[in-house]
């Protein structure tokens, strides 16, 4: 039978079309990083908030070819957006439309979704994700989480015989170079049974290897999103696929989908592209070396904590740089006139933007780490191990957060 993977869908006001062989399949997996609800409570967090509606799920699931059968990952740091409740929505929706989907729960219950094919196929997939806003909690539904438990469901999964794959939302966004933590992760996963680590989040394609018995795919960057959100940034509509041959429980034969995404004639467009040799040599090369893809970490880990990670520590001004000259002016005239009131309006909502994103730095493991390792490099306790080319390789593809 043949399985696809794809990265992030997003449900947005504008028409999908998917060429004709990227669309069919046995058995197509992906993540749906949209809530589907018409409710308009958000929970509180630094960051977009991403809603979407049934009727723009049932244009996506258009696109697919008839027989082809639907499973959507909803682990991801914006399944919660609009509260447990409209995670119920989004289930409700997806059951609607005859997709299947696992990833939320209460208490982190990691079970895996069971799927049984005619021809002795069968296929455990495990959706998880990275600790983001929304997630599980032993009060409240959420995404679910890495937990070691994986680890004993994974086990129990294999000895059924069944075909596993781990679709997990992590990693830091914008790196086209995944951390050695995830690698090591992924790489746990697969030694406990899995076959195959589906990753999403990245928003470009971070590349995949060959490891023991299984396959690695890092990040297949996006898939079904507005090109508009992204065009300012490389390498973001552009995305990849990956079609499995899977006999017996077992993987016969793989091959990597290169995709595209554009705009034409007021729809999206999604097809196939041909092969970018050198962008995937070059992430492909790093996640064979250990040291290079250290080097590379720690390339990402300084440019991102002083561009992005230390303002978060600040409190933020009263006035703040971005605000211009007349705004500022205002602010001036109203404390002239002792009206305080004005400004604390004003600064209370950024003390607690401050503290939801603090929050998420340290609960976020690629962003904890990433602040660890830059810190450990500025103090001198970690080895810099950057080189040259790292540094190169690291100009070439680096973006900011």
């Amino acid at each position: 039978m043949k399985i696809k993977l794809f990265g992030d869908i997003w449900c947005t006001e504008k028409n999908y079309n998917l060429s004709d062989n990227i669309s069919a399949a046995d058995l197509i997996i992906a993540n749906l990083e949209t809530p589907l609800t018409l409710k308009q409570t958000k929970i509180e967090k630094a960051g977009a908030h991403l809603c979407g509606t049934k009727e723009q799920l049932l244009q996506i699931k258009s696109c697919f070819s008839e027989n082809t059968g639907l499973f959507f990952s909803i682990a991801n740091n914006h399944i919660g957006d609009y509260t447990p409740a409209g995670i119920d929505d989004t289930e409700t929706a997806l059951c609607e439309a005859g997709i299947m989907f696992s990833g939320c729960s209460v208490n982190n219950n990691i079970e895996p979704f069971h799927i049984s094919y005619e021809n002795n196929t069968s296929i455990d997939v495990f959706s998880i994700c990275e600790k983001q806003y929304g997630i599980s909690s032993f009060d409240k539904k959420g995404t679910n989480y890495f937990s070691p438990e994986l680890y004993k469901k994974i086990n129990e999964s294999k000895r059924k015989g069944n075909f596993v794959i781990i679709s997990i939302h992590a990693g830091a966004e914008m790196n086209p170079f995944p951390s050695p933590y995830l690698q090591e992760l992924y790489r746990s996963y697969i030694d406990a049974g899995a076959d195959v680590i589906h990753a999403h989040h990245s928003h470009v394609p971070q590349g995949w290897e060959e490891y023991n018995h299984g396959l690695i795919f890092y990040g297949l960057g996006n898939f079904m999103v507005d090109p508009e959100r992204w065009k300012e940034t490389t390498h973001t509509l552009r995305s990849i696929g990956v079609e499995l041959n899977i006999e017996q429980n077992k993987i016969i034969s793989y091959e990597i989908i290169p995709c595209s995404i554009s705009e034409k004639e007021s729809s999206v467009v999604i097809e196939k592209e041909p092969f970018n040799d050198q962008y995937f040599n070059d992430i492909n090369g790093v996640i064979s070396d250990k040291m290079k893809l250290e080097a590379l970490w720690q390339e990402f880990s300084l440019k991102a904590f002083d561009e992005f990670y230390a303002g978060g520590f600040g409190y933020c001004e009263i006035f703040p740089p971005s605000r211009k000259f007349l705004k500022r002016l205002e602010d001036c005239i109203h404390l002239l006139f002792n009206d305080y009131q004005y400004v604390i309006k004003r600064l209370i909502p950024c003390f607690k933007l401050k503290e939801n994103r603090l929050y998420h730095f340290f609960d976020c493991v690629s962003h904890a780490y990433a602040i660890e390792t830059a810190l450990g490099l500025k103090c001198g306790d970690i080895k810099d191990i950057r080189t040259v080319e790292s540094k190169k390789l690291m100009d070439k593809y680096y973006q900011s957060l």
